[in-house]
């Protein structure tokens, strides 16, 4: 997961809260998936990257430093993001230094 960088004049205690909120549910949801990968055999490093940046990149950086066999994960993109804001993970299916598996969650 990475934490969204929005400009100080933005920022607000409210803005601030909803990311520190976030932030705690998705690196609690993302240990839960690796608890359950374990629980198949898989080994799983969960990163949290605070840096600013494209996530594409930071995805990339830790795949290549971690030398991860694959990356996995989950496309929240909907058909009206995409055209706009682009897909994380169609980028790093077109990029990333390993395989990319893509799942989307049902609703």
């Amino acid at each position: 997961y990475k934490e969204p960088q929005i400009p100080a004049h933005y920022m607000s205690p409210l803005i601030q809260a909803y990311i520190e909120k976030e932030t705690v549910a998705r690196k609690n949801k993302a240990e839960e998936w690796r608890g359950w990968a374990e629980q198949q055999g898989v080994s799983v490093k969960v990163a949290l990257d605070h840096q600013p940046g494209p996530i594409v990149n930071a995805i990339e950086s830790q795949a290549t430093s971690s030398s991860c066999d694959l990356i996995a994960l989950i496309s929240q993109a909907d058909q009206f993001s995409v055209p706009l804001l682009g897909s994380v993970a169609r980028q790093l299916v077109r990029t990333a230094p390993c395989p990319v598996w893509v799942t989307r969650l049902e609703d």
